[in-house]
């Protein structure tokens, strides 16, 4: 470790954290954590990187289930007047705590792992990310591919002209009743129009 994160014990360190009682008071460790951990990746000391990663993790976690309390004791502001339902005195956003809303929402991710679960993931080897606990413990599940009903049949409709018209104009034209030449003389402007936007829209993506 390196000198500055030596003079902070790692078990004092994670003490303080489990005695936080406030958000602000758990997010002031998480950020000197987070300031240490640079300190130490630019030093290329990857022990203290590691250890003061952890540190941060822990504080990140105990910010989230303190975050949780508030909201449930109506001591965070949310979409509601902002007020205490208690005291009725104003009461912060996240803003005001220096908190965006994705670490709000990653730390209490962090907070609703089990204990053993997480301390088994920061322990393992190499150094610990918040987004990789996050992940490992709740994978994301991959977004399953739909294929679009109009694209699919604006495919079909063309796959099914290549293979159906093999025969020449001249040899179905006579055959086409008055109706049926009026129709094809209607749609085809519009569907030549439709072949020409797509062919624009391949270049540009090309």
């Amino acid at each position: 470790m390196n000198s500055e994160l030596g003079l902070i014990r790692y078990d004092a360190m994670c003490k303080a954290i489990a005695e936080c009682s406030r958000v602000d008071e758990a997010k002031a460790i998480r950020d000197k954590a987070r300031a240490l951990e640079v300190y130490a990746a630019q030093a290329l000391n990857t022990e203290a990187e590691s250890k003061a990663a952890k540190i941060r993790i822990r504080a990140e976690r105990r910010a989230g289930q303190l975050l949780k309390e508030a909201k449930q004791a109506g001591q965070l502001r949310g979409k509601m007047d902002g007020k205490s339902k208690v005291s009725g005195e104003p009461t912060p956003k996240l803003e005001d705590l220096g908190i965006t809303r994705e670490q709000a929402a990653d730390w209490q991710k962090l907070a609703a792992i089990p204990n053993a679960e997480f301390e088994a993931q920061l322990e393992r080897p190499g150094r610990p990310s918040t987004q990789g606990i996050i992940g490992a413990v709740h994978p994301v599940k991959p977004t399953p591919f739909v294929i679009n009903a109009q694209a699919l049949r604006a495919w079909g409709w063309l796959r099914e002209f290549e293979r159906d018209f093999g025969f020449s104009l001249e040899e179905v034209y006579p055959l086409m009743k008055e109706g049926m030449q009026e129709d094809v003389a209607r749609l085809a402007p519009l569907a030549l129009a439709w072949l020409e936007a797509f062919l624009l829209q391949r270049k540009k993506r090309a």
